[in-house]
């Protein structure tokens, strides 16, 4: 049996739930040492975003999170702390959190805490425990109220209004001079039928932006202003959907113990969960990633120029064996050739001026080639040379770099015949080109100017 205590440090009261959770699900305890102290971090410190990745691995997200956030937060990242509360399918929900701000409501509060989370998860918890997938959830406290949007069982949105009880108290006594004792009576008795509190609420839904037309599915009322006299029919017309509330375990209240029991379900699994309690102490480290960053496009560059020069290097590499097999196959009696071409020059100068064959061929042959590719994304791995023709088998990056590699051969040979091109598994194409040495073409020189 595990026992965790959620606390909800509000503006008016401090909460504290503690549950148990068995195989019989959770229950509320009023005695038994937590094994976890959960502190709801209030909405108003906190911020909402959504980013779409091509992987779910939190791990990775956390990793290319700053450069995501550094465009949309004002504050400097190093004076800020993030986590991710849910990843779903490509979205991934992240609450951020100004770090001085949060030190100091932590500071403030309950000492031993093992976790910092966040009101609008703590909530979104709730609406799990209530099998509630699809919502929006309003939370009217006494400083603030806060619209926390449910979707597919994950938040979707988080805004907060500094808009609460506490306003309706001061409207209600500036305008009618009266005590707050008598301002608590009217908010009870009559609520939503008095005109100043129903034009508090008509200013406070319009601040809110929500979605037009409204699309969640239904509308779920919390808070200690979540009781008031006709705010869910007025909630319910205003957004024409209906309204419901909270089920909490026996002695709860759906009002006033939402945040504390939704903190207390922190380890639901599963769940909309965060803790800066963890990340806060990185902030040493987000200095080193912001200059991280900023180094980032030098280093894709430099590490492109090494790449380069290394794809130039193995090239030249393979250009080179097939150079040494064809003088090898040309010339028998040489037994290791090092330097292909002056080796090659060597051996013909000494034949006699008159020979004949293909001998004579070879070297202008293999010049033409290594020409061809150049400046092209081909490689060479096999060069099949006989008295007809030559097939040159290679690799290239695609269908269009084997075309573009057979046109340039047909700068130095009448035809060159693509037989094989297909494609791997990297998406790389692997090709045979046949050329013929008797139809080689001299390159055109291109005439000198005059002095």
């Amino acid at each position: 049996m595990a026992v965790y205590q959620g606390i909800d440090s509000g503006s008016s009261k401090i909460r504290k739930i503690t549950v148990k959770s068995g195989l019989g699900g959770f229950s509320a305890i009023s005695k038994g040492k937590p094994g976890k102290k959960i502190l709801a971090l209030p909405s108003n410190l906190v911020t909402f975003r959504r980013f779409s990745f091509p992987f779910r691995d939190k791990r990775r997200i956390m990793d290319v999170l700053p450069g995501e956030l550094m465009e949309t937060l004002v504050l400097p990242l190093e004076k800020m702390v993030w986590d991710v509360s849910s990843i779903h399918r490509e979205n991934a929900s992240i609450l951020v959190a100004v770090r001085e701000e949060m030190e100091q409501f932590v500071k403030s509060g309950e000492n031993s805490i093992s976790v910092i989370d966040t009101e609008p998860s703590a909530l979104a918890r709730v609406a799990a425990y209530n099998n509630i997938k699809n919502a929006l959830i309003i939370d009217l406290g006494a400083s603030k109220t806060t619209f926390c949007g449910v979707r597919d069982g994950r938040l979707d949105l988080v805004r907060v209004r500094i808009m609460g009880g506490n306003k309706i108290d001061n409207i209600l006594s500036h305008e009618r001079k009266i005590t707050q004792e008598e301002v608590g009576e009217i908010k009870q008795t009559e609520g939503l039928h008095d005109k100043e509190i129903r034009r508090f609420f008509d200013d406070l839904f319009k601040s809110a932006s929500i979605h037009t037309p409204f699309d969640y599915e239904q509308i779920v009322l919390t808070g200690g202003g979540g009781q008031m006299p006709g705010l869910a029919k007025y909630v319910e017309e205003y957004f024409e959907a209906p309204v419901t509330y909270f089920e909490l375990p026996s002695g709860l209240s759906p009002f006033f113990d939402s945040v504390a029991f939704g903190a207390a379900l922190y380890d639901s699994v599963g769940q909309e969960k965060v803790n800066f309690k963890k990340v806060r102490d990185d902030g040493k480290n987000v200095s080193f990633h912001w200059v991280f960053l900023l180094l980032i496009p030098l280093l894709i560059y430099s590490i492109s120029l090494v790449m380069e020069e290394s794809q130039l290097k193995k090239q030249n590499k393979q250009i080179v064996n097939a150079m040494k097999m064809a003088v090898k196959e040309e010339f028998p009696k040489k037994k290791r050739v090092r330097y292909p071409l002056p080796e090659a020059r060597a051996i013909i100068k000494k034949e006699e001026k008159g020979q004949t064959g293909s001998s004579r061929k070879v070297i202008p042959m293999l010049h033409d080639i290594s020409s061809a590719g150049k400046k092209l994304d081909v490689s060479f791995y096999e060069m099949d040379m006989t008295e007809d023709n030559i097939r040159l088998k290679g690799e290239a990056e695609s269908f269009q770099g084997v075309d573009e590699f057979r046109s340039a051969l047909e700068k130095y040979f009448d035809k060159a015949e693509t037989l094989v091109q297909k494609r791997k598994g990297d998406d790389s194409v692997d090709f045979t080109i046949k050329v013929t040495p008797e139809s080689r073409k001299e390159p055109k020189k291109g005439r000198r100017k005059s002095s």
